[in-house]
């Protein structure tokens, strides 16, 4: 059976998708560009990246994401 979440933050509706039978997979390809659109999204400098909090938040929920240098992510921002 599959989950949805929905939290309401100011006026952002949040979705998770999660479901305890089946199994997820990572995909560096689909990380790089949900990055690449969050910044856009949230119009956040790519900087950003650099920060010692983000790293070691994005390292705790998934160590096998490699974070790009800023340049990578703008490059990939243009990309979307």
């Amino acid at each position: 059976m599959i989950e949805i979440c929905r939290k309401k933050s100011g006026s952002h509706t949040f979705v998770g998708v999660g479901s305890s039978s089946s199994l997820w997979k990572f995909k560096q390809d689909t990380s790089k560009r949900d990055i690449a659109a969050m910044f856009i999204i949230d119009e956040l400098p790519f900087k950003f990246v650099e920060n010692e909090g983000f790293w070691i938040f994005v390292n705790r929920i998934q160590p096998k994401f490699a974070i790009p240098c800023r340049n990578m992510l703008r490059n990939d921002c243009y990309k979307l």
